[in-house]
């Protein structure tokens, strides 16, 4: 780690809650708080336009967020889930980053406010996730979206979420992803990996605090084993789309999210697998204050680029 991202680290424990010692409801008041407390920021990555919709999903309203990168007639579409161990995150926490995943891979991001976490536990998150995309799909042409150029990603309990989404779309038979972009995904509830043995307890996010995740998302130990919770419980991969993987070295998530990247491949999906060296949990939204996060960040920007460009045909169309 380099001294400047060990100063920021330092920083973020000191004032990011524990959230395994307190209840749901506190932790999002202490990391509302933290957020609050921390130095404005500069201003927000402008757009070229934001809307909000609500979005019936299963008896609910979902608020998505959509953000337009440029002003083309017809942009491809990463369809996000955030990040906060589906306990805490909502779409603000995750501004920042998704206007600039906008803007940098030239695109529209939906941000979906699923339900959270153990109020409305799983699978709500994934129903939400699921019917966003579906919802955003069957409406591209009012939306000025590319239906044929659509990824599904997220970051953390966020990449969990688009794994299975990934999942239950090919189970489905729609809607057709071009990239599954997964960022520190949380997949394995057994929080037991050789990651979670090294990097379990000093670098942000801790084993004990992603085991109190786990218990107010699932419902019972059953939910451990279902795919659809636990992607990496899955022993069919085939017929997933391409996968983006971005692990950190020093994340107790870094082994389940690479495990997962190799049995995509050994199901004949293709992969993108990087370890970003010297990061913790959650260095993606940190590119302006840590030179190397700005590295990483460009690659998973790349990795949008190529999946949502314009195909050829489109290219050449009149």
């Amino acid at each position: 780690m380099s001294p400047q991202a060990r100063v920021v680290l330092d920083a973020i424990i000191a004032t990011f809650p524990q959230v395994d010692r307190g209840t749901p409801t506190e932790a999002r008041e202490r990391s509302a708080a933290a957020r609050a407390a921390r130095p404005s920021p500069e201003p927000p990555t402008p757009v070229d336009r934001v809307s909000e919709h609500e979005v019936p999903v299963d008896g609910a309203t979902v608020p998505v967020r959509l953000y337009r990168g440029r002003a083309d007639a017809s942009l491809g579409l990463l369809i996000f889930a955030h990040g906060g161990g589906w306990v805490t995150g909502d779409l603000d926490s995750h501004d920042e980053l998704c206007r600039t995943l906008a803007v940098r891979a030239g695109i529209a991001v939906a941000s979906v406010d699923y339900r959270l976490a153990p109020e409305h536990p799983f699978p709500a998150g994934l129903t939400d996730l699921d019917g966003a995309a579906r919802w955003l799909v069957a409406r591209s042409d009012e939306l000025g979206l590319d239906a044929a150029r659509v990824a599904i990603g997220g970051d953390s309990s966020g990449g969990n979420l688009a794994a299975a989404a990934a999942l239950l779309a090919r189970n489905r038979s729609g809607p057709a992803y071009r990239l599954q972009w997964l960022v520190y995904p949380a997949l394995d509830p057994a929080c037991d990996s050789r990651s979670h043995v090294d990097n379990g307890r000093d670098y942000f996010l801790t084993s004990d605090a992603m085991r109190w995740y786990w218990d107010h998302y699932l419902r019972g130990p059953e939910d451990a084993s279902d795919p659809l919770a636990s992607p990496l419980a899955d022993t069919d991969l085939q017929g997933l789309p391409p996968a983006f993987v971005l692990s950190a070295e020093l994340d107790p998530l870094r082994d389940e999210g690479e495990q997962y990247a190799a049995a995509l491949s050994r199901a004949g999906v293709e992969v993108e697998l990087r370890r970003a060296p010297g990061l913790f949990h959650g260095f993606l939204g940190l590119s302006k204050v840590l030179p190397e996060a700005e590295v990483e960040l460009a690659t998973a920007v790349d990795a949008l680029v190529r999946a949502l460009a314009p195909s050829t045909d489109d290219a050449t169309s009149p």
